[in-house]
């Protein structure tokens, strides 16, 4: 199985959104980590999630558009339906740990294994940088741990700018100064070759989650972006929707 199977690259189209007033002007940030407990600390208590959005996407030259529904359950459980413009079904998915499983009705079978792998054997595009399935609800790839990694802290006059190394990886990340919300992160490799870019905006707050309402991902000439129609966080789901339904015959795709 190849790079073909573009509408999984729909898989990232629910990074969240709430419908509540926008975000207050936040307290100035005293050092490094106070940037990252504060970045961090906005998503702390996001227990469950589920959301619609609007998609569109251009992978290998095609472009296409669809809609999504998500269902998230904290730690990292997340099924997620992807149908095209008429309504019809063009994939399932269901994420757990740091596995995923896809079914793609129109090939009559599924595929699975790491998330990370998966993804790139159906998109092309590496969505290992980031921390799967969280990268899916808008959620930046932080937290304490990172203080190491830490070689740059400045700050303009609209962001504060942080810089980590992870290995021969650099992660060049902007939060917001006035709502401290991560609206953009780059990630090079070798000589500053830039192999993956975020940006994410219209962040607002549920209770005292904070989540962004729109988001894209650009990796070369391919880009996918996603705007959040509806969001209800920490209201519960039935486990039941956590279900991956396949028929019986689905084979699996290699």
């Amino acid at each position: 199985m190849g790079r073909g199977i573009c509408p999984l690259a729909l898989l990232f189209v629910m990074f969240a959104c709430s419908t509540t007033p926008r975000l207050p002007v936040a307290p100035p940030i005293e050092s490094p980590a106070d940037l990252i407990r504060r970045v961090t600390e906005s998503t702390d208590s996001l227990h469950t999630a589920r959301s619609r959005a609007r998609v569109s996407l251009e992978i290998d030259d095609v472009r296409q558009k669809a809609s999504s529904v998500l269902f998230y359950e904290s730690p990292s459980e997340l099924r997620m339906e992807i149908n095209g413009t008429l309504g019809v079904n063009i994939l399932s998915a269901k994420f757990w740990s740091d596995s995923l499983r896809v079914y793609l009705p129109g090939d009559k079978g599924y595929v699975d294994g790491p998330a990370g792998r998966v993804l790139y054997q159906i998109t092309g595009m590496d969505l290992s940088f980031y921390d799967l399935p969280h990268i899916l609800l808008g959620i930046p790839r932080l937290s304490p741990h990172d203080k190491q990694n830490i070689v740059a802290f400045n700050t303009t006059s609209n962001d504060y700018v942080l810089e980590l190394m992870e290995g021969v990886l650099k992660r060049k990340i902007w939060v917001d100064r006035n709502t401290v919300t991560v609206r953009r992160e780059d990630i090079t490799g070798p000589h500053g070759r830039l192999l993956s870019r975020m940006t994410a905006g219209g962040h607002t707050k549920s209770g005292s989650v904070v989540l962004p309402g729109q988001t894209r991902i650009d990796q070369g000439g391919n880009h996918i972006e996603w705007k959040v129609e509806s969001m209800s966080v920490n209201a519960g789901i039935d486990p039941s929707v956590f279900t991956l339904n396949m028929p019986k015959d689905v084979t699996r795709l290699e």
